[in-house]
């Protein structure tokens, strides 16, 4: 059963007087042959174990390839953006050594 068009908008956006919770990280510029179980590895070595709960690497399906990036949703705007702190200018297989727990 379709909802109409009114009803989804008011649902996605949030409220008057709320503020939009930003909780989703692009990262870019990932080495070529990065999987999905590589990304989380990382997320994981980075101390970010339990603090994500969404992961999505675009591939082209004709190559298998992916595009060089991914979106990562994390649990509470505050990890999103200690996840912007840790990997923000850095690459993707030197994070880890950012120092972070």
């Amino acid at each position: 059963m379709r909802r109409p068009e009114k009803e989804r908008k008011e649902k996605s956006s949030p409220k008057r007087g709320q503020k939009e919770r930003l909780t989703t990280v692009m990262l870019r510029n990932l080495p070529a042959g990065y999987s999905r179980d590589m990304l989380v590895e990382l997320m994981n070595r980075n101390g970010f174990r339990a603090c994500f709960d969404f992961v999505y690497i675009p591939i082209n399906f004709r190559t298998q390839a992916m595009f060089g990036y991914a979106f990562v949703n994390f649990i509470d705007e505050a990890q999103a953006m200690r996840a912007r702190e840790v990997f923000e200018g850095r690459p993707a297989t030197h994070a880890s050594e950012t120092g972070a727990s």
